[in-house]
């Protein structure tokens, strides 16, 4: 999903675990720097994100990171 500031990245897991599930426990906060990656060989990347919450009715409580692609 893109909204004005950027991708957004969502079901987010932290080993293994939805981070939804694990926030409070971890101290995550908005604003967060985070690295997402993916590590499925054909797919693999690595970014460098923002934790936070996507402005839409209904997401404002699940955790999603913000990044900006890199143009190619």
């Amino acid at each position: 999903m893109e909204d004005e500031r950027g991708i957004w990245c969502w079901c987010l897991r932290f080993e293994g675990k939805i981070l939804d599930d694990v926030a409070v426990e971890l101290g995550i906060y908005d604003g967060m720097p985070v690295t997402l990656y993916y590590e499925d060989p054909e797919h693999y990347f690595e970014e460098e994100a923002i934790l936070g919450h996507i402005q839409c009715p209904g997401w404002d409580k699940r955790w999603s990171a913000l990044y900006e692609r890199a143009e190619p």
